[in-house]
């Protein structure tokens, strides 16, 4: 169920953007230089959309430049009509949950009313079993069985008493931890279905900010004892989510950019960075140049670099060049008949299914799914 504060339907559009109180530039006196030229921002994802909003407040021009119609980047909300409405799709589950104060401020700053605290449900479709995820210890012993235990905890005693291996690669720093069963039937296929490269490709220090504070211990307390004050990351029990999709977090956020005198340029993009020194002085679109007092780019890096001009060095070129990132496709169906299951989503662990995740978009926000007799899921590759 949504918030139960809430007096809108699931069928309900977003409210109305010109009805919405909207910050003011703060009082306080900015860098001079900083007034004469923009800040120019490369992206409005995320990261760009935040330092716009940021510098605006501040009273000091602005101007993003975004390739697309949309906003958001990965993080939009993808909005399509369907039987009943419009069905909005979240393309890569996006759960806001931190513990840095400043983060959590500001989100609620910019959602209100808009920003619902939701159950986390999910579990992990393994060996033709679910287990549930967060663990729950008696769940855990019913679906492993009493063999399959003893050989976990076994392999795990066994990296306790020996000495430590080298810690390298994601494989070895999650053996090292888990030992080596419970890194075969849980770490390994997922993360290799989610990445596309071998687990030994991974770099160990992935992994200790991937999982940073979970333990086999901390995971065991958690699965018997309930992980108290979120502890862990990794297994917090509920978070909050924009009523209509995350997107809606970054369209809410342009509208207040625009209303506090920024400029956000849609199907916008950027050709040439100029550099002088080690500034970036201009940036250049198809129709226009554009003088910088600063400029931030939130695009990959190795497009950053090949729009540079004078050229980089040809190291730097080649590092860039070398830099990989990973693609992924959602598909989305809508479906007769209800929810196929309770869950925000279900990894799945199975190494001979392609699919590494199913989203269940209305556990997400009932508002993503306007009509109660279809189900909305989402699959990921």
């Amino acid at each position: 169920m949504a918030d139960g504060n809430s007096a809108h339907s699931p069928t309900d559009e977003p409210a109305d953007p010109e009805l919405r109180a909207v910050p003011t530039p703060t009082q306080e006196l900015a860098d001079p230089e900083l007034r004469d030229k923009p800040t120019l921002i490369i992206g409005a994802g995320p990261a760009g959309l935040t330092a716009a909003y940021l510098l605006t407040k501040q009273g000091l021009p602005v101007i993003v430049f975004e390739a697309e119609d949309q906003v958001g980047g990965i993080a939009k909300t993808e909005v399509r009509d369907g039987p009943g409405g419009k069905y909005r799709f979240d393309l890569g589950g996006h759960r806001f949950f931190t513990k840095v104060q400043e983060v959590d401020d500001l989100w609620h700053e910019i959602m209100r009313e808009e920003f619902l605290k939701r159950p986390r449900m999910s579990r992990i479709y393994w060996r033709k079993r679910f287990l549930d995820y967060p663990l729950r210890g008696a769940d855990v012993i019913k679906k492993l069985g009493p063999v399959e235990l003893t050989r976990c905890m076994a392999s795990y005693a066994w990296v306790k008493i020996r000495p430590k291996g080298r810690e390298d690669t994601f494989e070895q720093w999650v053996i090292n931890r888990f030992g080596k069963r419970l890194f075969d039937n849980f770490f390994r296929s997922y993360t290799e279905k989610v990445w596309g490269v071998p687990v030994s490709e991974i770099r160990a220090d992935w992994a200790a900010q991937r999982i940073k504070g979970l333990s086999f211990f901390s995971a065991a307390k958690a699965a018997f004892f309930g992980n108290k004050g979120d502890e862990i990351k990794t297994l917090i029990g509920e978070f909050h989510y924009p009523r209509y999709g995350p997107g809606q977090m970054w369209e809410t956020m342009t509208d207040d950019i625009q209303r506090l005198g920024g400029k956000v340029l849609m199907n916008t993009p950027v050709t040439k960075l100029e550099i002088e020194g080690s500034r970036c002085v201009r940036v250049h679109t198809p129709d226009e140049v554009y003088e910088a007092a600063n400029v931030i780019s939130s695009l990959p890096l190795r497009n950053t670099v090949g729009m540079a001009e004078p050229r980089p060095k040809p190291e730097v070129i080649a590092a860039a060049k070398g830099l990989r990132y990973r693609d992924f496709l959602t598909v989305s169906l809508v479906l007769d008949g209800e929810d196929l299951f309770p869950d925000n989503w279900i990894y799945i662990h199975e190494p001979d299914v392609e699919v590494g995740r199913i989203q269940n978009f209305r556990s997400w926000s009932p508002w993503m799914v306007p009509d109660d007799s279809k189900a909305c899921v989402g699959l990921e590759y």
